[in-house]
């Protein structure tokens, strides 16, 4: 994904909406591919201050956090797959919890 060809897409798309309360702006990729982490940092930089020079007002309510629970949630969210390949959505399904939860005697044990 060519982020300059796509940031002007989201921008279009946010222009016509109104964003009163904060938004997840969720930038992520897999850890183990070395250097993808400062690729992943330098494309968000890049993303919130062209989103700066915009939408001063929608920037400042970006926050990088997800949102908690079991609900759809819109805003933007960016999984990085590799270096050549990004996906970005505007609204996502989050389906709760993270983390195993813990059995009472202990995690639990997969044979």
């Amino acid at each position: 994904m060519r982020w300059r060809r796509s940031s002007p897409i989201f921008h279009a798309q946010l222009g016509s909406e109104r964003v009163e309360t904060m938004w997840p702006c969720v930038f992520d990729g897999p850890a183990e591919l070395v250097g993808l982490g400062r690729r992943l940092g330098g494309v968000e930089k890049a993303f919130h201050d062209i989103l700066r020079k915009r939408f001063s007002r929608v920037a400042k309510l970006a926050t990088p956090e997800r949102p908690r629970g079991v609900r759809p949630a819109r805003g933007l969210f960016v999984w990085f797959a590799d270096f050549e390949c990004a996906f970005a959505a505007r609204e996502v399904w989050l389906n709760g919890q993270r983390r195993m939860a813990r059995h009472g005697a202990g995690a639990v044990a997969r044979y």
